[in-house]
């Protein structure tokens, strides 16, 4: 018997440098072993407008910690796992708003099994491809719950179902994707991923304003057994050297043991006959 399971086939589109408007960066993430592949994928989509700033390490100090958080406890369902790592992240980007004044863009996404969970920071944007029409992910509340988790950056959490032939487009939106936003939807909708990011490097070579950065996932079905083996020990997985049995030595023949003559008793024994003497009268 197969289980039939969802699975995400992503795609990093960069043109031109990712924005001239600053910088932008870009972080996918798989489960490492089996016990986390219920954890499903993580990926962060970051933006900064100073590009020279010593502050641009933060997008990816908030996704080596998302990493970090999200799949540090396997066995914990998705929606758990993922409130946790916005906890994190707000411990860091609250001290990173106290000490600059640089602006930050940033999107944390995690998609596992069936359902996807957004969280947003300013500037981002996420859209589903779904049944001949294109759906803002983070301003649709008829198929996505919006959860409010704590008064902070991240502030809420949006997630909801996704299935099989679903594409997702998530991106910081530059001035030159704002401009040409109807033109790119209908791209995402008519086009496979391939062609999508061939369409946005033919773009890139024309106009050289044109810069984006964006992550193209769709959602396919996979299958696998239904029950996995059990890991065995070393031991048992090598192989075993056969060694021949020895041939069995003949047995010697049975005789039954012939009883040796009687010991005479050296104790008590009959005398040798003597003659008597007879007395003549």
């Amino acid at each position: 018997m197969e289980k039939l399971t969802l699975k995400p086939l992503s795609n990093e589109i960069i043109i031109n440098n990712g924005a001239t408007e600053g910088a932008v960066d870009l972080f996918c993430y798989k489960p490492d072993d089996t016990v986390s592949r219920n954890l499903g994928a993580l990926y962060v989509v970051g933006h900064r407008n100073d590009e020279t700033s010593n502050m641009g390490y933060m997008v990816s100090l908030i996704a080596a910690l998302a990493r970090r958080e999200y799949y540090g406890q396997p066995g914990t369902p998705p929606r758990e796992a993922f409130t946790r790592t916005l906890r994190k992240a707000n411990e860091v980007v609250e001290e990173f708003f106290r000490s600059s004044d640089i602006k930050l863009s940033v999107g944390i996404i995690a998609v596992a099994g069936g359902q996807i969970m957004v969280s947003k920071l300013d500037k981002f944007k996420i859209l589903l491809a779904r049944e001949e029409q294109v759906i803002d992910v983070l301003g649709n509340v008829a198929l996505f719950t919006k959860e409010y988790s704590e008064r902070q950056r991240f502030s809420s959490v949006v997630h909801g179902s996704i299935q099989v032939g679903d594409r997702i487009l998530a991106f910081v939106p530059t001035r030159g994707v704002t401009a040409r936003e109807k033109s790119l939807k209908n791209l995402f909708l008519t086009l496979d991923q391939t062609e999508f990011a061939h369409r946005l490097e033919e773009l890139g070579q024309q106009h050289a304003t044109f810069a984006t950065a964006m992550l193209h996932i769709d959602i396919t079905q996979t299958s696998e057994p239904a029950l996995m083996p059990s890991p065995q020990p070393p031991e048992l997985t090598q192989p075993v050297e056969v060694v021949a049995a020895p041939a069995p030595t003949p047995s010697l023949a049975w005789a039954p043991r012939q009883q040796s003559a009687p010991i005479p008793d050296t104790h008590e024994y009959d005398a040798p006959d003597t003659e008597v003497p007879h007395i003549i009268s």
